[in-house]
């Protein structure tokens, strides 16, 4: 006969089912090396997330500790409430460049008031502290039809109460009162970052503090004893599937990744990763934005390097949990000096930093005789370049010498982690920058889906695909004395002289001719001379018109201070979309001055004057 205990849990299971929840899952079940059984309710919060599709794990692992940035956190709530139709909101500007899935959450919240934004911008990789947190659920269980009913004297045990700023403690009461939020040693640490862990802990909570809810929003899982491993939200993983390395001359097949727009500066480097296996997508995503491993670096290298065998034991004790990929590569790196460990561990799921990749590709490339050349012409321009380790600060050198390594607003970065894209970025640069000087080239460095014509010309690679990585490259510069301004040795506006520096860098000079293109003749860095130059050579694309760029090409603006026949600025196309065009330019305004910048602007714009076509 069952006893009592075993027939209120098969009549708890029951209730849970029929209102279409996962049931929950004991923590003894758990399938991730980092949630330990002990966790108790964050355990089973962890495991029903992932087995509802809400936040999963990854190669046996959940990242619990992992801060949640605003975006992700609305598509939790998102995937909540069943992926719903994003709606008409109007949108904002700084989300373009997420995954469709992505900007769909953070248009839905938007349209129903669950998340602002500020002057027509979302923040969306900003972290999300505990308080903003409590807000937006508070705006969901509004948005659902609950009441908010609260214990006004329910923070006054908490120590940090007057941490709660005065937009954030309604709804922090109501959290608290509802018990979805609990605090720990007497304080609420409202300002601290919320972590995966506690994202799911508080969903969790409320999907059972409130059922009539959730059963209207989760349709029914049957979890299984052991979750299916599929891609994370947050976390970092280079998939072990890896396809054949593309063969020399062979043009790699351009892929579509969910989360990678066509519109992404790095979409064609991306594509370049995944087509070469050297990091891989999976399950039609990329995961540009997650952190990469200490593993899953030194994969890519291997990988690179044609996937040669290890053939010596493994030096670590703590890398038997990898594919067996990911243990050839860090048996391998280990062998040619590329990584070291500590006391016989290697930590191969610790997120590596942007410097340390800096320095095993500097340590590559030695191992392979590359060019190792190096100067401080641009590593002393970078504001926080005394942040870089001193063992790290020749590798960080020889990175921006050869524009491998290339920072973001006049930073490095250095001591941040990785993220997937940017390793793939870097590995890119340096293919197309050092590798033909190397021997057994495996890997061609070409991006498989940058548009438009590309020409040799007197040895040098030119056209519109090194254009644009060109100008993309200084992005972050300031201006005058800076490159462009010596290197032109000139004094006029340097957005002009920009565009002609990055032209004429690229082997693609404004004003030269040959054989396989004939490109704008021009000797002039007067903005307006260029646009009447274009006129008179039949280049020129008036913005009204309904022809559009292509990348490569010069878009010229006139701000409405002068005449129309006054061109008041100029940069270069990077492509469009057919509603917005994407251009990097100088001299334009930005954090801690004028800097070039990578841009976009609606194509229906009276500001835009015309663009001028470089290559017939």
């Amino acid at each position: 006969m069952k006893s009592k205990s075993t027939r209120f849990i098969s009549l708890t299971l029951l209730v849970i089912m029929l209102l279409g929840i996962s049931a929950p899952i004991a923590s003894a079940n758990t399938p991730f090396s980092d949630v330990p059984s002990h966790w108790g309710e964050s355990a089973e919060a962890i495991v029903w997330a992932h087995a509802n599709g809400i936040v999963r794990g990854a190669n046996g692992r959940f990242f619990p500790h992992d801060p949640m940035d605003r975006c992700s956190f609305v598509l939790v709530l998102w995937r909540l409430e069943g992926r719903p139709n994003p709606g008409p909101a109007p949108g904002f500007s700084d989300i373009r460049n997420l995954s469709q899935e992505h900007q769909s959450a953070i248009l839905w919240a938007n349209t129903h008031g669950l998340v602002l934004g500020s002057g027509g911008r979302f923040f969306p990789l900003d972290p999300i502290d505990r308080q903003s947190m409590a807000l937006i659920m508070n705006r969901y269980h509004t948005y659902k039809g609950g009441t908010t009913t609260f214990d006004p004297a329910v923070l006054n045990p908490f120590a940090d109460r007057g941490s709660v700023t005065a937009l954030c403690r309604t709804a922090t009461q109501w959290a608290v009162t509802q018990n979805l939020i609990r605090g720990s040693n007497g304080r609420l640490f409202p300002n601290d970052t919320a972590t995966r862990e506690a994202v799911v802990t508080v969903l969790y909570r409320y999907i059972n503090k409130f059922p009539d809810i959730a059963q209207r929003t989760i349709a029914p899982v049957t979890p299984p004893v052991t979750p299916p491993v599929t891609p994370p939200v947050t976390p970092p993983v280079t998939p072990p599937v890896t396809p054949p390395v593309t063969p020399p001359g062979t043009p790699p097949t351009s892929v579509s990744f969910l989360d990678v727009p066509t519109n992404n500066a790095a979409f064609g480097t991306i594509n370049w990763a995944h087509s070469n296996g050297i990091i891989t997508g999976s399950g039609g995503r990329f995961y540009p934005n997650d952190r990469l491993t200490r593993a899953s670096f030194v994969a890519a290298i291997w990988r690179l390097d044609g996937k040669p065998a290890a053939g010596v034991p493994s030096p670590f004790s703590d890398i038997g949990d990898l594919t067996q990929d990911h243990r050839e590569a860090v048996i391998w790196g280990h062998r040619n000096g590329l990584i070291t460990g500590s006391g016989g561990r290697f930590f191969p799921h610790d997120h590596i930093t942007r410097q340390d990749i800096i320095l095993v590709l500097h340590r590559y490339n030695n191992l392979r005789n590359g060019n190792r050349s190096s100067d401080n012409i641009f590593f002393n321009t970078f504001i926080d370049r005394t942040s870089v380790s001193p063992n790290h600060v020749e590798p960080m050198r020889w990175a921006t010498t050869h524009r491998i390594m290339i920072g973001s607003g006049g930073r490095l970065f250095p001591q941040d982690v990785a993220s997937r894209e940017m390793a793939a970025t870097v590995l890119q640069r340096y293919v197309n920058t050092i590798w033909d000087g190397l021997e057994n080239i495996p890997i061609s460095g070409t991006s498989p889906h940058t548009p438009g014509p590309d020409f040799t010309h007197k040895g040098n690679r030119i056209g519109c695909p090194a254009i644009v990585a060109e100008g993309l490259s200084h992005i972050g510069h300031h201006p005058r004395p800076n490159i462009f301004t010596r290197y032109a040795g000139m004094t006029d506006s340097w957005c002009a002289m920009f565009v002609n520096y990055v032209f004429e860098h690229t082997g693609s000079c404004a004003h030269h001719t040959h054989a396989h293109h004939r490109s704008l003749q021009i000797r002039s860095w007067a903005t307006t001379t260029i646009m009447n130059t274009a006129r008179s050579q039949g280049r020129w694309i008036d913005g009204n018109s309904n022809m559009n760029p292509a990348p490569g090409d010069w878009i010229v603006f006139n701000w409405g201070t002068q005449p129309w026949n006054i061109a008041q600025h100029i940069g270069i196309v990077t492509g469009h979309d057919g509603e917005w065009v994407f251009y990097v330019d100088g001299n334009t305004g930005g954090t801690g001055g004028n800097m070039v910048l990578h841009q976009s602007r609606p194509m229906v714009n009276g500001n835009i004057r015309g663009y001028v076509r470089m290559f017939s």
